[in-house]
């Protein structure tokens, strides 16, 4: 009898938590405002780049930034010129002047990145990829048939399921964070809640790393999107539910896993999982770290260039 009441307990929570699933995913993404999909095709003016910097550079190194995240964050990797690399940054829609009018997705923003390596043959190329840009990253790794010749993931993702429970788990936070500072000023304690995407929890509950955090904040305060729901709507729609790149469709490329040891969005062991499953990788976890690394560990990009230049 216990046993049969447990079944019935089970199978109402299972039904709830798909109506849940069903009413968010209804309000986020089924009427997506302001937004058309994106073709496939040149699209150049998506990235920013110095011309006479690439003219002059024999290598190609495209940088492709997370969701709801600024080209801005990737400042520091313009020191690699001293390594021979000219940079490209990817700008999504609604970030660092590109109007919000579509619907990005990896494979649209992959192809986007083969068509604007080709218009440079005789560059020797490679890729950095962020958070869900690094899924990107290494579906244009597999697109391009050996033109990109390394591969860099800064805090990836691992694709569906992870990229739905990051969803969650992001909510839950910032529900925490919300009830513990009493407001319902959701700009307010998402930028509280960025204390946890630099360090994880130990941003809020370390006196050392929230004063970090705090100066990080303030320094970037301008710098730091909240998101809003069209915003969500066009970064997010495909990637949410979009399996992660297979390894066997990168083959041999090298590819350079980077990630923080408390990354809430994307948990260090399922990331680490994943990685292994790549023939030519090489998985660092960074200690005291959480998910925004390229804003908490300052000698990100002398690691990276290192890997690009071996």
């Amino acid at each position: 009898m216990r046993l049969r009441w447990l079944y019935i307990f089970l199978a109402i929570v299972c039904l709830v938590s798909v109506g849940i699933l069903g009413s968010l995913y209804s309000f986020l993404y089924a009427n997506c405002p302001d937004a058309r999909p994106l073709g496939s095709g040149s699209h150049s003016d998506n990235f920013v780049f110095d011309r006479i910097e690439l003219a002059d550079s024999a290598k190609l190194l495209i940088l492709v930034p997370g969701a709801l995240n600024s080209i801005d964050g990737f400042a520091s990797a313009r020191t690699l010129s001293s390594r021979g690399f000219a940079t490209a940054f990817y700008r999504f829609p609604g970030m660092d002047g590109r109007p919000l009018d579509q619907v990005v997705s990896i494979a649209d923003i992959a192809q986007e990145v083969v068509d604007f390596t080709s218009r440079f043959p005789a560059k020797e190329v490679s890729i950095v990829g962020f958070s869900i840009g690094g899924q990107v990253a290494l579906e244009a790794a597999a697109r391009s048939k050996g033109r990109i010749k390394k591969v860099v993931v800064l805090g990836g993702s691992t694709g569906f399921p992870s990229t739905f429970g990051a969803g969650f788990r992001a909510l839950g936070w910032v529900a925490s964070r919300a009830w513990a500072m009493a407001t319902i000023d959701f700009a307010a304690v998402w930028k509280d809640f960025y204390k946890v995407l630099l360090f994880g929890e130990a941003g809020v509950t370390d006196p050392e790393l929230s004063r970090r955090s705090d100066e990080i904040i303030a320094a970037r305060r301008a710098k730091i999107v909240t998101p809003t729901r069209a915003l969500v709507c066009s970064h997010m729609r495909d990637i949410t539910f979009r399996a992660a790149v297979d390894s066997t469709d990168v083959g041999d490329t090298p590819i350079l896993f980077v990630h923080g040891r408390w990354d809430i969005v994307s948990p260090v062991e399922g990331v680490a999982a994943y990685a292994r499953q790549f023939k030519a990788s090489r998985f660092v976890i960074l200690e005291r770290q959480g998910h925004q690394i390229f804003l908490t560990e300052r000698a990100l990009f002398e690691r990276v260039g290192e890997f690009l230049s071996d």
